[in-house]
């Protein structure tokens, strides 16, 4: 009658993984699927997003092989072992954050199979893939160069977690990932071990290991994103594609200027900024330079995009005065919220706290856009 989706067809166009993982995920436990052909075509680009995540590891074990470290690589890779607090500990932030994030996926992941509720399975395996491994440490790893112990150490964390993320999936996705699983490296068996399985398909499914997580870690490396995703959209406010600016931040914590400090090459990596420099308790002294982009990360943290000779100055001013404007108009409104009648004695302390936070926060964000355009204004006179 021409009224239903033909699965061959689909499968044809989008293949069987989009259209298995769509199925499985589309919908919870006894209800109907309304099938939707975006939704395959979503799926569609999640099964090349992780094929190209398999050409990347790929690649990088040839990068290594070709640096000269060709002699038992493979081997060393799969026998990777991050099973002790010792090992773990070794493993520079952004290693020690993915594999933290990994066991805790995997520990989400089987409760919720044990629940049948592969919907929620599906996706926590989604996100955690596409946000967590290939945008943000796929993208940090390129940072460390291979060749180098720091990019050895990269690329052995980068296998560990990807072939554990294949055998999450492969209930789902099970062709595409069993021949990425079939390319990475294998650990040789052990003596008395049973020998590593010829298939992802009776290979154990993952394992969590509650002692790899670490909530102060995940803390740090939440931090740092959040840094980065400032300083990104920072770039789209500026139209900044190609250009990449000097980042300094300039933190008032002692204990993020810290963390900061050890990953300036991460966040100039993911920030497409050319140099970091962190300014702040126990880092660099001193400020930043006059004619920067300015954003506000939290109430210790406040990041500087170097623009001089990178836009116009006059144009940047009509932006941030626009800005102040749109700023102070909230701060009025919370000013008069704040003197209604009855608001001292009848408001929860909570909303007071929370109406403070505010007001503290857009102080200092009105603040900072002055401070900027005092700063465009000497490039504007100096005629940059």
């Amino acid at each position: 009658l021409g009224n239903v989706v033909d699965p061959l067809t689909v499968i044809a166009d989008y293949g069987t993984d989009a259209l298995r993982f769509t199925m499985a995920t589309g919908t919870t436990v006894g209800q109907d699927l309304n099938l939707s052909l975006d939704r395959v075509t979503a799926n569609r680009n999640f099964t090349n997003k992780l094929w190209n995540a398999g050409k990347f590891v790929l690649f990088q074990l040839d990068r290594a092989r070709a640096a000269g470290a060709a002699d038992g690589l493979e081997a060393s890779l799969a026998a990777d072992d991050y099973s002790t607090p010792e090992a773990l500990a070794a493993l520079p932030l952004a290693e020690r954050w993915i594999v933290s994030r990994l066991h805790q996926v995997i520990d989400e992941v089987s409760e919720r199979h044990e629940k049948y509720d592969y919907n929620a399975a599906g996706i926590a395996t989604y996100n955690f893939f596409w946000d967590e491994f290939a945008d943000w440490f796929i993208e940090s790893s390129k940072s460390r160069a291979s060749g180098t112990p720091a990019g050895r150490v990269s690329l052995g964390v980068c296998c560990y977690v990807f072939e554990r993320v294949l055998r999450l999936l492969h209930p789902f996705m099970p062709f595409v990932t069993e021949e990425l699983w079939q390319r990475l490296p294998k650990p040789p068996a052990a003596p008395g071990q049973k020998p590593t399985p010829p298939s992802i398909m009776i290979a154990d499914y993952p394992a969590a290991v509650p002692a790899w997580e670490d909530a102060q870690l995940e803390a740090d490396y939440n931090y740092l994103s959040s840094v980065i995703a400032r300083v990104r959209g920072l770039r789209s406010d500026y139209g900044l594609l190609k250009q990449r600016p000097h980042l300094y931040v300039v933190v008032g914590d002692a204990a993020k200027a810290a963390v900061l400090a050890r990953s300036t090459l991460e966040v100039a990596t993911l920030s497409s900024s050319s140099e970091v420099t962190v300014l702040g308790p126990g880092a660099g002294a001193g400020s930043p330079p006059a004619g920067c982009g300015v954003a506000i990360v939290d109430d210790a943290t406040v990041a500087h995009l170097a623009l001089r000779g990178v836009l116009d100055p006059a144009l940047e001013i009509a932006k941030l005065q626009k800005k102040v404007g749109e700023v102070e108009g909230r701060l009025e409104a919370l000013a008069k919220k704040v003197g209604l009648p009855g608001y001292a004695d009848k408001t929860p302390d909570a909303v007071k706290a929370e109406d403070a936070d505010r007001k503290a926060k857009m102080e200092a964000e009105r603040g900072a856009a002055l401070a900027a355009i005092a700063d465009m204004q000497k490039l504007l006179e100096a005629g940059a």
